[in-house]
């Protein structure tokens, strides 16, 4: 049997006396709702009975449904329709003192309080779900960084990197959870969410999305997602979030939320680099550092797992300045293989978009063995404006085609022996939708993945990303031929000459050798 509600209110056969508050739909076998913050589904919901509603229908076998309306229900439509009516003119009437009112303001303009107000007590003590309990003991946390939400037994989880408040729709707040799970696609996740000063969570049904290729381990399908948790007030940032598999259970885990802060001084462009896994040579990672500084990147973002010593060092020494963010992050599953460390790729990126969102103009997600060469600017930043002055405007996405600068090309040689200095000889730029990069708009951007923005903000038009010519830019990759034996032989028999990096050599070589020694390394 099926209720499909319009307003928040329990699905149960008692909907059928509380139209005032819930108009509803009767049909066979499953139970729907629409609460405030969207459809969900799956299943009836806990204290669903349907067997008076089985005993209407059966005593009306054979009649039609004009007929069946006519005897059974006039009298009550009627008096439900003057109830309504009344209801309609008390809202009217006090909704100023009730409403949610949604603000369509940025952040930097809300007037965000730890204080509850009594209009905020009001709503949230409306909303919220007596029948939830605060977890009192820990967290349930793995691998020091996921916090892990399971159902009763201990079968489905939810493994949650981190939550960050989202105010960039203009027309609703929402909670972003950056997860790891093993649920089904269709199963039904409900958010907690916990303010202070309010005994009670206000629960809804989160909408996900699947943001990666996921992966199997030992019969098990573990996929990267996005939890969303829409938000009923805005003038109070909520404390924390949990998620769980039914409406009254108690968490297994509270995520502290987090706003993005709006800084004073706007970094250009920011990198964001994916799960950094295996050994790293600290010679090539010094290299690439500076040589993005030199770029104009102001600001590099790393998200490690188990590097070599070497990398370690190199990290821990950028760390003491502005220029790099470090952190080790471990897999979301227990095993310690090269998929394990995969799954946390998504999540962490994304992390840093919102970490982000509001301190950087334009965001990049690159890897250690890539630049992003501007072909007639002195750095990124004019490269940028050049690209989105010929485009008619700012640009949601910029994407960068590929180019593969294989090191199995013979060196030429330079003077500090860099990669980027050496090797000078690449194939033909890949089409635009082969392995490319992005650098994006980051307050348009809802995941990003490693290539490109997956899922766009509702304010960007259908003509969101532009692609750079190779007169502008390319991404410069530099790595061994990974294709076949046969077909690599076919490529490297064709180079392309490139030198357009050796114009930035002067400034880079100093930057290098200077970084080298204070690091013990040459």
């Amino acid at each position: 049997m099926t209720i499909d509600c319009l307003n928040p209110c329990e699905c149960n056969d008692d909907s059928m006396n509380l139209l005032l508050f819930c108009q509803c739909r009767i049909t066979i076998h499953n139970c729907y709702s629409k609460g405030m913050y969207g459809w969900h589904g799956g299943g009836r919901p806990a204290g669903f009975e349907s067997s008076k509603l089985l005993q209407i229908v059966q005593r009306n076998e054979g009649s039609s449904l004009g007929a069946f309306l006519c005897r059974q229900t006039v009298r009550k439509i009627l008096l439900f329709s003057i109830g309504i009516c009344i209801s309609l003119i008390l809202y009217l009437t006090i909704s100023p003192f009730l409403d949610v009112h949604i603000s369509h303001h940025p952040v930097s303009s809300f007037n965000f309080t730890s204080t509850l107000n009594d209009h905020d007590a009001t709503v949230l003590g409306r909303l919220a779900k007596t029948c939830v309990q605060r977890r009192e003991m820990d967290s349930f946390v793995r691998n020091d960084v996921w916090y892990v939400m399971t159902n009763s037994e201990r079968r489905l989880e939810v493994c949650v990197f981190s939550a960050f408040l989202d105010d960039r729709d203009e027309h609703q707040m929402w909670l972003r959870l950056l997860s790891v799970s093993n649920t089904q696609p269709n199963a039904v996740v409900f958010c907690q969410v916990w303010y202070a000063g309010v005994k009670h969570p206000v629960v809804s049904v989160a909408e996900v999305l699947d943001t990666g290729r996921g992966a199997d381990r030992l019969g098990t399908h573990h996929q990267e997602r996005l939890y969303s948790c829409a938000l009923p007030v805005v003038s109070l940032a909520p404390r924390y979030v949990s998620l769980a598999f039914d409406q009254c259970q108690t968490a297994t885990a509270s995520v502290t939320v987090q706003r993005p802060q709006v800084a004073q001084d706007q970094v250009s462009i920011g990198v964001c680099v994916a799960v950094a896994y295996g050994r790293i040579e600290p010679r090539d990672l010094v290299e690439w550092i500076e040589f993005n500084r030199v770029l104009g990147v102001g600001e590099i973002n790393v998200y490690s797992s188990r590097p070599n010593h070497e990398a370690i060092a190199v990290f821990s020494h950028y760390n003491q300045s502005d220029i790099l963010r470090w952190q080790t992050v471990f897999p979301p599953v227990r095993d310690s293989c090269l998929w394990c460390h995969k799954l946390s790729t998504i999540p962490v990126i994304n992390d840093c978009l919102y970490r982000n969102m509001h301190r950087y103009r334009y965001l990049a997600v690159i890897d250690f063995d890539e630049f992003i060469i501007p072909r007639n600017h002195g750095n990124l930043l004019e490269a940028l404006q050049g690209i989105e002055k010929k485009s008619g405007g700012s640009q949601p996405a910029i994407m960068f085609r590929n180019a593969y600068f294989f090191l199995d090309f013979p060196k030429q040689e330079s003077d500090g022996d860099l990669v980027s200095m050496t090797h000078v000889n690449r194939l033909n730029p890949n089409k635009a939708g082969y392995a490319p990069k992005s650098i994006i708009d980051p307050r348009k951007c809802i995941i990003v993945q490693n290539h490109y923005c997956m899922t766009r903000t509702s304010d960007v038009g259908p003509t969101w990303t532009s692609v750079a010519s190779e007169d502008e830019a390319l991404l410069h990759h530099y790595k061994k031929c990974h294709f076949g034996r046969p077909e690599c032989e076919d490529l490297l028999q064709h180079p392309i000459y490139d030198n357009s990096t050796l114009r930035f050599k002067e400034k880079l070589l100093p930057l290098v050798k200077e970084a080298l020694d204070v690091i013990h390394m040459r």
